[in-house]
């Protein structure tokens, strides 16, 4: 099983890459394999839930993917940021 995926930020002056664990993916039930809902390449919406240095943890599943809205405010400070393409570990 993997553990997630990294993710590429837009939108900063220095390349950075967080990871959505895969746990952080949908809402509606468990996920076996990052590649059973997410493709390489594509653009979503993302919540930074922390960071530590270089180490940013992402969550997709607290992100309406239409509107941008925080599904989980009182999970942390939103901070949305557009995510150019996926890399998917397995």
């Amino acid at each position: 099983m993997a553990f997630g995926c990294f993710v590429q930020l837009e939108g900063l002056r220095k390349r950075f890459e967080g990871l959505c664990h895969i746990s952080q993916l949908r809402r509606e039930g468990r996920v076996n394999q990052v590649s059973d809902i997410m493709t390489k390449g594509q653009q979503v919406k993302v919540k930074v839930v922390s960071y530590s240095g270089q180490k940013i943890s992402l969550s997709l599943k607290d992100v309406d993917q239409e509107t941008g809205e925080d599904l989980n405010p009182a999970l942390s400070k939103p901070h949305f940021v557009y995510v150019k393409r996926f890399k998917i570990e397995t």
